[in-house]
Formats: structure tokens, sequence, C-alpha cells
């Protein structure tokens, strides 16, 4: 978190004094992601009647929409706000004589905090503009049971495009693909439970209107 954050600043020291189109704006963004892992119980017997489960798959499928607010300063964009995400998952139980399935689902709200860098390319007299960009995100998470306080690191890379009404005013579409580095583990987990999780990847789409300074 404090290296992040670290970076940043840097980063925006740098971007404020090379460059001097700046921007400011605010949209909406929404997001589609994918996890999953396994869980294995070190126990080889069952006892009493039935079956003891002998661990599970699991996957899930991550919607995220929310708003954010960004301050762009050509080659970098700083970005910040809120959304809500669901999950919806299912546990597949590996049993020692078959196999059962249950399904999962909740929601939490995070805040967000991005760095992007990008560059720029103006297209029929400056009314285009698109750029590469790549960046990362903090999320902290919170009013959620599961994961209440839990942070994310998010990586990022992708596109954009600005399409300007006016001189000024310019509507940006960026597109990404992003990976969860904090979202790769085995853990080891009282009871002789080791949980493995294979990680977190997924799009995310920003709609936004902009204003150049």
């Amino acid at each position: 978190m404090k290296k992040f954050f670290a970076l940043a600043v840097c980063l925006l020291l740098i971007g404020t004094g090379a460059f001097a189109e700046w921007a400011v704006g605010g949209g909406l963004l929404t997001g589609t992601s994918h996890s999953g892992g396994r869980f294995d119980i070190m126990v080889p017997n069952f006892t009493g009647p039935g079956f003891y489960p002998t661990g599970a798959d699991w996957e899930s499928t991550n919607r995220r929409f929310g708003g954010f607010v960004f301050f762009d300063m050509g080659f970098l964009e700083a970005n910040m706000g809120f959304s809500r995400v669901t999950y919806e998952g299912v546990n597949r139980y590996r049993m020692l004589n078959s196999q059962q399935a249950d399904s999962w689902d909740y929601s939490e709200t995070i805040f967000h905090i991005g760095l992007d860098v990008k560059y720029p390319f103006n297209l029929g007299n400056g009314t285009f503009r698109i750029f590469p960009t790549v960046g990362a995100d903090h999320n902290q998470v919170f009013a959620n049971d599961h994961h209440d306080g839990d942070a994310f690191l998010w990586v990022r890379t992708g596109a954009g495009l600005d399409v300007f009404l006016t001189q000024r005013i310019f509507i940006r579409w960026v597109f990404t693909w992003g990976w969860d580095l904090s979202d790769k583990e085995v853990l080891q987990i009282p009871n002789d439970m080791i949980l493995e999780k294979d990680g977190t990847n997924g799009s995310q789409i920003r709609l936004s209107v902009g204003y150049t300074l």
C-alpha cells in the first residue's frame, strides 16, 4: 500500500512537471471478472454414516458497477471512485463416491484509487485521440461481512478513445483487462485444510465525460 502510493506520487510529480494539457472529468465504470480455486481436507477417511467431504473446487463470476472521477495530465491519469461488486459462485464438492454442488452469492462496496500511464495519438485534426494504457489501482473493501477491511491490488492494460465534442469537452471510453495480484496464493488453514486460489482476472470499461483545462 505505502509503496503503491509512493510510486503514484513520484509519477504525478513527473507528469505535472512535463505536460501542460490537463483535464478533469468523471463517469461510470463496469466490469466482469472470474476467480476460482480449490480446497482440500487432509483426512483420508470418514467416520459415521454418510460421506466425508475430501475437498471442493470453486469458481465465481464477479460483476462490478460504480462511478469515478479522474484528473488527466496528458500522459498520466489519476482516478478514484466507489463501486459495488456482486459475486456469484459455485462449490463442487469431491466426495468419496459421488459429487455434490451448491451455489452462493454476496456483494461488497469498494473504494479504489488508481494511476494509469498512457500515450495519446491525435487523429482527425484533433477530433479523436486514441491511447494505449497500463496502470494499477488499489481497492479497499468495506461494508461487507466476508472481506470487510480487505485490500486488493490490480494491474490493468488496455486502450482508450477520446472524442472531442467541442474544443474542451470530450467523451472518453477506456477498455482494460486486469489481474488481481493479491488473489493467487496457497493458505494453510487449521483443521488440516489447504486452500489454493488460482487468481482473479477480467475486463473493465470506463465511460466518462471530461473537460480540458
